[in-house]
């Protein structure tokens, strides 16, 4: 039976480097969302990233080194969700036509339909002029 608990002398250091980098590597890229969030920044570039480092006042290496881990978790999570939107397709919403607003403006009944009826005119008056 495997016990999850064991000590830490039975992972090979490469693999338990491995996990502290990865969580180190979260840990900036939270940092980083949590400073887009107080900033209210929608879209990462370049302009933003450096805003985000002049803010950090690190030294030049450390600077170097969080722009390298940053700028990987960056790209993995666009490739992550460019991968999970392969295969989509939007679908098209219908459109009504000159005669299917016509037919409607003629048949339906007033009184269910008034608001309706002044949008409809209202709309088609706005795109005329």
């Amino acid at each position: 039976m495997c016990d999850l608990h064991s000590d830490s002398d039975d992972i090979p250091s490469d693999i338990e480097d491995a996990a502290r980098n990865a969580s180190y590597y979260d840990l900036v890229y939270e940092k980083f969302e949590k400073w887009r969030q107080e900033k209210k920044v929608k879209h990462v570039n370049e302009k933003v990233l450096l805003a985000y480092f002049e803010d950090k006042n690190l030294k030049a290496s450390m600077l170097w080194t969080h722009y390298s881990m940053l700028r990987t978790e960056l790209s993995l999570k666009k490739a992550f969700l460019k991968r999970q939107s392969d295969g989509y397709h939007a679908k098209k919403s219908s459109v009504f036509s000159k005669v299917n607003i016509a037919k409607f403006l003629t048949e339906a009944e007033d009184n269910k339909f008034s608001v309706i009826f002044c949008l409809l005119i209202f709309t088609n008056y706005a795109k005329t002029n």
